[in-house]
C-alpha cells in the first residue's frame, strides 16, 4: 500500500523518526506496531499558511475556514449544536468556504451527505468540482494557489420519503481518481478523520 503522508506547515527543523503503527479511526482505537522506518530530514518553512483556526484541515493542502446552512428563517454557523429543523421535500441551502493552504497537485471532489446515526448516506448527489466545477483545484494552469479562498454554495434537497428522525451534514473531499478522500489533520499533524460533521439536521412531519 501506497500512503502520502502531510508534513504540518509549522513544522521545525529537526530530523523525525518515521514509525508506522495502525489505527481503527472510526472506533478510534490504536494498534501500535512501532515499525521504524529511519528518519526524515525537515527543514521548516519561512512563513508557513496559519492553521489554527480552520474548522478542518485536508491533508494540508485545503483548509475548511467556515460553513452555514440555512431553512427558511434558520441559519446555522458550523459546528452548530441546535439542530436545523426540515421536512421531507424541503431544500437546505450549504455554503463552505475552503483556503487553498498550498498548490493542490490532484483535482478535488466536494462531497456533502446528509447521514444518519449509522454514518449511511441519505443525500449522496452532492459530488462536485467546486463552485460546480468552476473551480478545480488542479490543472495545468493553477487556479487554487496558496491563501486563495472560495465560498462554495450547495443546495441539499431532503429526499421526500425520508423518515423523521436525526441526521447530521458531514463534509469532506477526495481524489477525483482514486477517489481516496483526503484525511483531515489535527495541529500536530495527526489523522483525525476523512470527513467534518457540521451538525445535526432534524427531520421532523
Amino acid at each position: 500500500e501506497r500512503f502520502n503522508f502531510a508534513l504540518p506547515h509549522d513544522l521545525a527543523d529537526g530530523r523525525y523518526p518515521v514509525r508506522v503503527n495502525l489505527k481503527n479511526l472510526i472506533a478510534n482505537e490504536e494498534h501500535e506496531l512501532n515499525l521504524t522506518l529511519g528518519e526524515l530530514v525537515v527543514s521548516e518553512q519561512l512563513f508557513p499558511p496559519p492553521t489554527q483556526l480552520l474548522l478542518a484541515n485536508f491533508r494540508q493542502k485545503v483548509g475548511l475556514t467556515g460553513a452555514t446552512a440555512r431553512h427558511g428563517l434558520q441559519r446555522r454557523a458550523a459546528p452548530w449544536t441546535e439542530p436545523l429543523t426540515a421536512r421531507p421535500g424541503d431544500t437546505v441551502n450549504v455554503t463552505v468556504r475552503w483556503r487553498a493552504l498550498t498548490r493542490p497537485d490532484d483535482s478535488y471532489t466536494v462531497f456533502i451527505h446528509l447521514i444518519d446515526a449509522g454514518n449511511f448516506p441519505h443525500v449522496d448527489n452532492l459530488d462536485y468540482t467546486p463552485l460546480g466545477g468552476a473551480a478545480p483545484t488542479h490543472l495545468w494552469i493553477p487556479k487554487w494557489l496558496p491563501g486563495q479562498q472560495y465560498t462554495d454554495p450547495y443546495r441539499m434537497q431532503i429526499p421526500p420519503g425520508l423518515p423523521p428522525g436525526q441526521y447530521w451534514i458531514e463534509v469532506g473531499l477526495y481524489e477525483m481518481r482514486s477517489g481516496r478522500r483526503l484525511h483531515m489533520h489535527d495541529q500536530a499533524g495527526n489523522l483525525i478523520g476523512d470527513r467534518y460533521i457540521l451538525g445535526e439536521l432534524l427531520v421532523v412531519e
